[in-house]
């Protein structure tokens, strides 16, 4: 059964429309001309092709017209909506009377009365919704018509002023209604309240408990005037009812299997509605009790759901609501244990799932996805592998890869000059840092320095203070005299004349061969020359000046 929308032809009400009331029995007068079959129209009422008219413009009129068909209404399971248009036209000069009304009324209507009655017999057995025009009662002062008033009818007749048989309050003043425009009424009972609402209001007009007890009656409408008159007419009518809910509308769930779940819940039911859980979709016995799925293995289960109203036993359509418990996966990673030496990787391989994510990141992983990925941390790290399936179930596995030690060993040794040092078959003897990688005793890599220092027993640095460059081979040439040549470096070596002129430049090992007494090739005279050197050693740097006497 399709879920009720009152499509109402121009109007602009829609929004209480919608219901969760299976559609048994929906009654229409409306098209173009108006269709009026299953109809019974009388007195005064004509089909005016676009409407119905309830009345002409002149005195003592009276019109009515009511769906063949009966309906038994109760309060607790009967839910209906009436939509209609309606029209009030007033003559200049004469005083709008008496009203119309929209009725529910005890099989069959007759005795449709003039004047103050709205065309409604004056004694009935039902409900109406009056739109009364004329004061007739004359008890307020000015008048407080044209009214809206919602009765409750227990044989008896409508009566103005009178609050017998009234639901909620009267609405007064309603002016508006007589201007000549078409108007909308809707009408709404479910769970034993009717709610009235005038142009696509969202509010209710009207709203009070109304009892109807099992009546059998007819929907209709009905119109009068008496001394006075206005001409009354209706279109667009829908009423739509049933007893049966609709179906509740549902979505199914999924777990994983071992997760915890809640009692199952439904949305959108009746206020105050019953919820009935079944295990099978026809016969067997409801729970009011909503079930708690079971995750504890893997399958589906499947329940169904119906809904009544509240202090009705009739129940919608059962629908169901499946819950699929679906397979965790079993993550595992080889190996699930590792010793590797610092720096070298280890591949690290996940099974049970088709996505994996590892972490903790930045810690020496070559990815954080993927079912293999290479690991190679700095220090002893343990990964968690979380693997997911295609459902979204997810596991974890945990591998710890432990970084062995390695050992260094640092040596410091001083000998003297003349001394060795032996290692790894060397043989050292000038100063230096030296290496030498070896396997630990659990196979990584160790490394052993040795820092070698040399006490050498003359650290001299001098210059002579005269040279004699005359090819004889002794005493040729001028420089610094060191004993441990290995040992410096001669960053700057100058020599100057008397007028300051530098007649010799050199450094490096070049400067210890010294100057030959030359000066562009030329032998220079003999006489008083001057020096200036900076020489580094371990020591640091040393800076000498001094003079040179050449003898020729």
């Amino acid at each position: 059964m399709k879920k009720i929308l009152l499509l109402i032809l121009s109007s602009m009400f829609s929004v209480f429309m919608a219901q969760v009331y299976a559609q048994s029995y929906t009654y229409t007068l409306n098209g173009n001309p108006i269709n009026t079959t299953g109809w019974t129209m009388g007195g005064s009422a004509t089909n005016n092709v676009t409407s119905i008219k309830l009345n002409n413009a002149t005195t003592s009129q009276n019109g009515f017209i009511y769906y063949n068909v009966p309906q038994n209404l109760s309060s607790a399971c009967d839910y209906f909506s009436v939509s209609f248009d309606f029209q009030m036209i007033t003559t200049p000069g004469v005083e709008p009377a008496d009203g119309f009304a929209f009725w529910y009324i005890a099989n069959p209507p007759s005795g449709f009365v003039l004047g103050g009655g709205i065309g409604m017999p004056n004694t009935m057995n039902g409900f109406g919704l009056v739109f009364d025009v004329y004061s007739n009662d004359n008890n307020v002062t000015p008048p407080n018509n044209p009214l809206i008033s919602l009765r409750k009818f227990n044989n008896n007749g409508y009566v103005e002023g009178s609050t017998t048989g009234l639901v909620g309050s009267e609405v007064y003043n309603q002016s508006s209604l007589i201007d000549g425009n078409w108007h909308t009424c809707t009408m709404i009972y479910q769970t034993g309240v009717m709610s009235v609402y005038l142009d696509g209001g969202t509010t209710a007009i009207i709203s009070g408990p109304l009892a109807l007890n099992s009546n059998v009656g007819y929907f209709g409408f009905s119109a009068s005037t008496g001394a006075l008159y206005e001409v009354h007419s209706i279109r667009n009518v829908i009423i739509s009812g049933g007893q049966e809910p609709d179906p509740l509308t549902l979505t199914s769930l999924s777990y994983c299997a071992g997760t915890p779940a809640p009692a199952l819940t439904v949305s959108g039911a009746l206020p105050g509605a019953t919820i009935h859980w079944y295990t099978t979709p026809t016969g067997g016995t409801g729970s009011t009790v909503a079930p708690i799925p079971n995750t504890g293995n893997p399958g589906t289960t499947t329940w169904y759901v119906s809904q009544s109203a509240a202090g009705c036993p009739i129940e919608s359509v059962r629908m169901p609501i499946s819950v699929v418990v679906n397979t965790k996966p079993d993550v595992t990673v080889n190996p699930p244990y590792a010793e590797i030496c610092k720096g070298t990787p280890i591949l690290l391989v996940a099974s049970g799932a088709s996505t994996v994510v590892w972490s903790p990141a930045n810690s020496g992983l070559s990815a954080t996805t993927g079912t293999s990925v290479s690991a190679s941390p700095v220090q002893s790290t343990t990964y968690r592998a979380v693997g997911t399936t295609d459902k979204g179930c997810k596991d974890t596995a945990i591998v710890t890869v432990v970084v062995l030690p390695s050992d260094s060993i640092v040596i410091n040794k001083t000998i003297d000059e003349g001394e060795s040092y032996i290692f790894d078959k060397l043989t050292l003897t000038t100063p230096g840092t030296y290496k030498k990688h070896f396997l630990s005793s659990v196979g990584c890599d160790s490394l052993v320095i040795v820092n070698l220092k040399v006490n050498y027993k003359d650290k001299v640095t001098m210059f002579p203070n005269a040279f004699t460059p005359n090819g004889d081979g002794r005493n040729d040439r001028f420089g610094p005299v060191i004993n441990y040549p290995n040992l410096v470096m001669v960053e700057q070596f100058d020599i100057f004349n008397r007028w300051g002129q530098m007649i010799f430049g050199s450094y490096g090992t070049k400067a210890l061969s010294g100057w030959d007494g030359t000066f562009n090739g030329e032998m220079v005279d003999g006489g008083v020359y001057y020096y200036t050197a900076r020489i580094r050693t371990r020591e640091g740097v040393k800076e000498f000046k001094g003079e040179i006497m050449l003898i020729r």
